[in-house]
């Protein structure tokens, strides 16, 4: 009875082994392709059936690659805490895991900034011309984001208030020189006549 419990156990083992080369090959060839979250997916299902580091890594490698951020740092770090003693790679994987905290952070800060152009109601925000980017690992192109000051009110600039007063001005002056005329019925000159032969 043991001994039939070991050969049907060593036979679903190379079944699993069997279908993780599977996954792993299918793996490679989208990886090579640059289908990068297929790869992912496929290192993962290779990995389940059986625990190999290089394919724990190339699962969080794909993911990095195919822009899922998240998953690659939770795989990489995973990928420390299994397999970090005996890992040549350590360094590279912790560059890897420094340069995807960064750039989840900036996503993070980007995701809680107004949306651009909007201005808030308590005044007029800074410009910020500093270009947000990922780190030079990330095969992202950088983004500017610049918000816009609001604009001010009319009453508020000045030239507004230059022109209120010229208007007032000649209104005050066509008054006063529609008043001072309309006073004398008939107008004599006061430097004398003359006649005429």
């Amino acid at each position: 009875m043991g001994l039939a419990f070991v050969t049907l156990f060593g036979v679903a083992r190379a079944d699993n082994v069997g279908e993780a080369r599977a996954h792993h090959e299918r793996g490679m060839s989208a990886y090579a392709l640059e289908h990068f979250a297929e790869a992912a997916e496929e290192y993962e299902k290779a990995f389940q059936l059986k625990a190999d580091a290089a394919l724990l890594y190339n699962a969080a490698q794909a993911h990095r690659l195919a822009g899922n951020s998240d998953r690659a740092l939770r795989l990489y770090q995973s990928y420390l805490r299994v397999f970090g003693r005996k890992a040549s790679n350590r360094e590279e994987v912790e560059r890897h895991i420094a340069a995807l905290q960064r750039a989840i952070a900036v996503q993070q800060a980007a995701q809680l900034s107004p949306p651009v152009g909007v201005a808030e109601p308590e005044g007029p925000r800074p410009v910020n011309l500093v270009p947000t980017a990922p780190p030079p690992s990330m095969d992202k192109h950088p983004s500017i984001i610049v918000s816009l000051p609001a604009r001010k009110p009319l009453y508020q600039k000045a030239w507004f208030w230059g022109v209120i007063a010229g208007v007032a001005v000649g209104i005050g002056v066509g008054v006063g020189v529609g008043v001072g005329t309309t006073g004398t019925k008939n107008p004599t000159p006061s430097f004398g006549t003359t006649t005429v032969n």
